[in-house]
């Protein structure tokens, strides 16, 4: 029988060590755009106008142009976007082998392998010099293994979680990742600033070293299921039970496929998936570059502020032009309203396919994190002839209409409604004949 001695309730137990875990995966995705900052000799790369705002009195003497690298714009829009060419190849296949394999380990042993490959990062990104080839295979690496996260925390959380509770779920183990782009970036902005190891390896060996000592807890306390958890109580057991009610999955599941590509449900999702990640990782790895040759701030001062915006707060960027304070408050802003997005368009794929929720996160995160990789080109693009104020206007301008754009998809056409293909069938042949709701 079950053991009913547990005094924490396991499924607070696997929100606690997924927020964390997520918390990882999100620094591990943003720190860069800080690093790469200090590591590159910005007096032989950056174009930017450098009149065009003034400068800190200590900027000159902060360290900005002793970096050890003499990587150019394009060699550091490829660097930045490395980490999302492997995790845009592994999320459908990631999604799959959730679904056929579980959930745990494949969680469990991509932020194991992440770690490793950080602790491995100083020495490839030397090994190199000025090619980048070692460093670009470590983060592609990273962004190969960490594939797996999303799908597989999507399927844990329709597993674990009662359906009254998935929404807040969400929104709990999700603020493990705004605190990880939040918490990463300034302290690596702290430690790029600091003798210690030269600086900018430092932020490499703490997340590598955070990562392999939150493997352990994971592996020893956290369990794929409530039916294979030695020590769930039979309380909180037959809790989660009933409030999945007829969402509770079966032994037997065919994915339906047809269905779930011909809903325009989930093409909304997808939709809004892509814009938010375009503003978003536009500002995750390029922010520290603006802030830098742009507004010729100190990058430990930039990240004592460092923080995210949305939509309006981009315009609002552009229009504060010089002034540095105004700047700081719209990102600040923003990060308020980027939050919300988490209990919102992410939690939809658990409602509308609890029992697919992992394969459907898969799907739609491939395409939803094109931009990591697009949008840093795009950049280098818009500002290929000189990093100017009006250059990174239209960077920002960019992001925010596709905000816009993309809110205005998800109002009209997604939905948190299940669907009917969304629940596993004991009959297979009845998953192909599955008709979406409407």
């Amino acid at each position: 029988g079950r053991l009913c001695y547990a005094y924490i309730p396991a499924r607070y137990v696997f929100l606690f060590l997924a927020s964390c875990g997520l918390f990882l995966v999100y620094a591990f995705k943003g720190f860069l755009g800080v690093a790469i900052v200090a590591m590159v000799r910005h007096k032989n790369t950056s174009t930017a106008i450098d009149n065009e705002c003034p400068a800190e009195d200590n900027y000159q003497n902060s360290g900005h142009n002793s970096g050890e690298f003499n990587w150019d714009d394009k060699q550091q829009a490829l660097l930045l976007g490395s980490f999302f060419y492997g995790y845009v190849i592994t999320q459908i296949p990631a999604g799959i082998a959730v679904e056929r394999f579980g959930a745990k380990w494949m969680f469990g042993f991509s932020l194991l392998i992440s770690g490793i490959l950080s602790l491995l990062g100083p020495m490839c990104a030397r090994w190199g010099q000025d090619s980048i080839v070692p460093f670009f295979i470590t983060r592609l690496g990273q962004g190969l293994a960490q594939g797996v996260i999303l799908p597989s925390m999507n399927s844990m959380i329709a597993q674990w979680m009662p359906k009254m509770e998935r929404s807040r779920a969400m929104s709990i183990i999700f603020a493990g990742s705004s605190l990880g782009s939040v918490v990463s970036l300034p302290l690596t902005g702290y430690l790029c600033d600091e003798p210690f190891l030269d600086g900018w390896p430092t932020i490499f060996y703490v997340l590598g070293i955070s990562a392999c000592i939150w493997f352990i807890f994971w592996s020893v306390f956290v369990f794929d299921s409530p039916d294979s958890h030695p020590f769930i109580s039979q309380y909180e057991y037959d809790l989660i039970s009933e409030g999945q009610g007829e969402e509770k999955l079966s032994s037997k599941r065919k994915i339906p496929w047809k269905p779930m590509l011909t809903s325009y449900r989930v093409y909304a999702s997808t939709v809004t998936h892509f814009g938010f990640n375009w503003g978003y990782l536009t500002l995750l790895t390029l922010l520290p570059t603006y802030f830098t040759n742009i507004l010729h701030m100190n990058i430990k001062t930039v990240y004592n502020f460092a923080f995210f915006g949305t939509g309006i707060c981009l315009i609002g960027v552009v229009l504060s032009k010089c002034d540095k304070t105004l700047s700081i408050v719209f990102f600040v802003i923003g990060l308020g309203l980027n939050g919300s997005c988490y209990s919102g368009f992410l939690a939809n794929y658990v409602d509308m396919a609890p029992d697919f929720a992992g394969i459907l996160m898969g799907v739609t995160n491939a395409v939803g994190n094109v931009p990591g990789f697009i949008a840093p080109q795009t950049a280098s693009l818009i500002y290929s002839n000189g990093q100017t104020l009006n250059s990174w206007s239209h960077v920002f301008y960019t992001c925010s209409a596709i905000y816009f754009f993309t809110g205005i998809v998800y109002i009209l056409f997604s939905t948190s409604e299940l669907q009917t293909w969304g629940l596993a069938k004991k009959d297979d042949k009845a998953n192909d004949n599955t008709i979406e709701k409407s």
